[in-house]
């Protein structure tokens, strides 16, 4: 059988979601150095900063998807009155 402690798996994904807070902040910089004065290298910054730009975004993606998959996971066990013997397909690796 499974257990859980939903409030521990909330607490321990907190460090989830404040990686998720410093990517989105990262990305609000990503315009400015893309737009920053530097002459011939301004097109090299420009596709540097939209590379990263992309970068984070899709990690930011991933770690909102992965924050929605952690609390469908909670609901479903707190459902089954916390007797949950399945599996969170949502939280594994596809195979």
């Amino acid at each position: 059988m499974t257990t859980m402690d939903p409030a521990a798996v909330r607490a321990g994904w907190q460090h989830g979601t404040a990686a998720k807070d410093e990517i989105d902040q990262a990305r609000a910089h990503t315009g400015a150095a893309a737009g920053a004065s530097t002459g011939p290298f301004a097109p090299t910054l420009e596709f540097a900063a939209a590379q990263v730009d992309g970068a984070l975004a899709t990690a930011s993606a991933v770690l909102a998807e992965f924050d929605r998959n952690v609390e469908s996971c909670i609901a479903d066990f707190q459902a089954t009155d916390g007797a949950s013997a399945g599996t969170f397909n949502e939280l594994g690796a596809e195979g």
